[in-house]
């Protein structure tokens, strides 16, 4: 994994969901939109480009992507 993509760099935990064919951000209330820039966006492009569910909890929000950010 890139350095830029450790949570005290990106401001967001990587985890999975259902056995790994999900995965969820925890991002930063601090940093709302670090999950769209940098490292983390393209990991994210590349993972739904594989056929990934991507969630992104902030604070009290979960949202589910739909498409490629």
């Amino acid at each position: 994994m890139p350095p830029a993509l450790r949570p005290d760099r990106s401001h967001v935990v990587i985890g999975t969901l259902n056995d790994g064919d999900a995965v969820i951000l925890y991002v930063s209330p601090d940093h709302p939109d670090a999950w769209r820039r940098g490292e983390v966006r393209k990991l994210v492009a590349e993972l739904m480009g594989k056929g990934f569910s991507v969630q992104v909890n902030c604070g009290d929000k979960l949202e589910t992507l739909q498409t490629a950010p």
